[in-house]
């Protein structure tokens, strides 16, 4: 049998697929009847391929997912890189606005404080003038106030101007030549009347050996530096060191070669020292380590700052040490050129310019409560001057003494304990004190019932109207702003004590028994008065009651509540107690179930003679007489 195959067919299905169809034939060996037989049969294959990577479903879906991510990206990276531009663009045109705006604010800043020199000039050659003629003690004692603070706003508008020149880059060098240990030295000695009147020890070690040995050479070299620059520096060291050193205290500064091209200037005070966390910012501008209300000690906060940039514009380091109540050490590095490296100088060495505001303080007017009571009189009112500047507070003292009994105090302690004392008529305050600021001082006031009556006009350079809000809701009676004129505070002085005079008035103007029951809403002077009248009724019979006896039931001393009672009725306790018992006698003579004699013992006056003679000056009338009109 013999196979042969005929036919091979492949179809192409659907993908990869494939069917061949294949015929093949067998032959027969021939039979005696047939010479030639087939038998034919056809059988299909199915073949199956694999297809390539790139034409599987997977492949095509990740495809896409990839194109899809691309496309994505590309537009998220435009969308970015718009915003970018934009972003940047809007930062360049920010920036340049700001630089404009601040140009212009230096510009006008320059031009405000340069304008300030000029009145400043005019105040200045007046008091020259004025010096040169013959005046009076108190008068010489006001022109040097006039001096001492205009070369004070002098120097702060210096100081002011220089920090707009470090800004704008325009700050100048002004070299000269000079002995640097005697330059500091100088400029230590223009505060040694301000340490004496802080009663602060204020010494200069030159430390002689550590200059010869740090230049190898002796002390009479001339260097040249920066003399404006040091003696700025140096000053504000030396006012910073001594405004937080207390009275005892010791200030030392020390000045040095320590190397050939650098001086140090080293100072040391005994003062209150910076806590460690802000020991990094007290060299930032308008940065105070206590910036409160209460605050000891005022400033601008410039002055170190403007001695960390101008130490780092002359190429200087500036170090720190503290700790809170141990005092401080600040040093700063200065550069130095020695002569040999240097053209002769054709002039003298200079020394500092000297200031007339560090020359002695003028002697203050010392006002002791004790003086002043001695000399009260009824026909001048008491008035609390509560400020902490010295010069201002002599200057008030000075102005108002003529009218008033004046009582002062540096702060808000020791004027609440001043008030609390004596009690006074009105009371002038301050806001900004240390201790105790102007608001506090007027809420303790005002909720104690020994001095709640008093008025009190606070004064104040926040001038805001959130400020006055706050003074107002504390309790205060006026609100003054800094710069304000003696006369219109004398104005609100009197007017304040008027109103106080009305509400006498109107007490005399009626009967104290008809004094109403205290409300929650009724005033708390009503209150005390109420509270005064009925414990009088309540023992009206006892023959003890007297001054005395009024004081320790109204919590007070004597002095406490004779000003009180004054303040509100014009009326002396003496005179208050009588007129109760006067005006319960008339009630009970009007009642007419005691006769005279039983109701001057009922009142509490034992002498009936007296009782008629103390009726008859009160109500014009005998008590037989009041009785008998009824």
């Amino acid at each position: 049998m013999n196979l042969v195959i005929r036919l091979l067919l492949f179809t192409c299905l659907l993908g990869e697929c494939y069917i061949g169809s294949i015929q093949a034939q067998q032959s027969i060996l021939p039979s005696p009847k047939r010479q030639d037989s087939w038998e034919s049969q056809m059988i299909n294959i199915l073949i199956q391929v694999d297809p390539k990577f790139w034409k599987t479903t997977w492949y095509l879906i990740l495809a896409l997912c990839a194109l899809f991510s691309i496309c994505l990206w590309t537009v998220m990276s435009l969308n970015r890189q718009c915003r970018l531009r934009k972003e940047l663009a809007r930062k360049v045109l920010e920036a340049a606005s700001l630089h404009d705006i601040d140009t212009v604010k230096s510009q006008y800043f320059a031009n405000v404080t340069h304008d300030f020199r000029t009145p400043l000039t005019i105040i200045l050659n007046a008091h020259e003038q004025l010096a040169k003629t013959t005046l009076t003690e108190l008068q010489q004692q006001q022109t040097d106030i006039i001096q001492r603070h205009a070369h004070q706003l002098l120097r702060l508008i210096t100081e002011a101007l220089d920090i707009t020149r470090l800004d704008a880059g325009k700050l100048e060098s002004s070299t000269q030549l000079g002995d640097p240990v005697a330059f500091i030295r100088e400029v230590v000695a223009q505060f040694g009347g301000l340490a004496r009147q802080s009663k602060i020890d204020l010494t200069f070690n030159s430390d002689e050996q550590m200059v010869t040995s740090a230049s190898g050479q002796s002390g009479d070299i001339l260097y040249s530096f920066d003399g404006d620059k040091w003696e700025k520096i140096t000053y504000n060291l030396l006012a910073n060191a001594l405004k937080f050193t207390p009275a005892g205290g010791s200030v030392c500064v020390t000045g040095f070669i320590s190397r050939t091209d650098r001086f140090t200037i080293r100072v040391a005070d005994t003062g209150i020292g910076i806590p460690k966390d802000q020991l990094a910012r007290i060299f930032e501008r308008f940065y105070q380590v206590d910036e409160g209300s209460t605050r000891a000690y005022s400033g601008t906060g410039i002055g170190l700052a403007l001695v960390r940039e101008l130490t780092d514009w002359l190429g200087g380091s500036v170090a720190v040490e503290s700790e809170v109540g141990g005092g401080s050490v600040l040093t700063i590095e200065l550069p130095l050129i020695p002569q040999s490296t240097i053209e002769p100088w054709p002039s003298k060495p200079a020394l500092p310019q000297r200031h007339p505001i560090m020359k002695m303080p003028i002697r203050s007017i010392a006002v002791s409560p004790s003086s002043i009571q001695r000399n009260f009189s009824v026909d001048k009112p008491l008035v609390l001057v509560v400020e902490d500047n010295k010069d201002l507070r002599t200057q008030l003292i000075d102005f108002l003494s003529v009218q008033y009994w004046l009582l002062s105090a540096p702060n808000g302690c020791q004027g609440l304990e001043q008030a609390l004392a004596e009690v006074p008529d009105l009371i002038v305050s301050d806001v900004m004190m240390p201790e105790m600021d102007g608001y506090e001082l007027v809420e303790r006031l005002k909720s104690n019932e020994r001095t709640s009556h008093i008025p009190v006009i606070l004064l104040t350079a926040r001038s805001s109207p959130e400020s006055r809000l706050k003074g107002l809701q504390a309790g205060a009676d006026d609100y003054l702003g800094k710069p304000f004129s003696l006369i219109e505070l004398e104005l609100r002085i009197n007017n304040g004590l008027r109103t106080r005079q009305n509400l006498q008035k109107q007490f005399m103007a009626q009967p104290v028994l008809t004094v109403s029951a205290p409300t929650p809403e009724s005033d708390r002077e009503a209150r005390f008065l109420s509270r005064v009248h009925q414990a009088i009724l309540d023992n009206i019979e006892l023959e003890t009651l007297d001054v005395e006896w009024l004081a320790s039931q109204a919590g007070m001393s004597r002095t406490q509540l004779h000003r009180k009672l004054t303040a509100l009725t014009n009326l002396s306790p003496n005179r208050f107690i009588h007129r109760v018992r006067l005006e319960r006698a008339a009630e009970l003579l009007k009642e007419g179930e005691l006769n005279v004699a039983q109701v001057a013992y009922k009142v509490g006056y034992n002498s009936q003679s007296y009782f008629a003679k103390v009726f008859q000056d009160y109500f014009g009338y005998s008590p037989a007489k009041f009785k008998g009109t009824i």
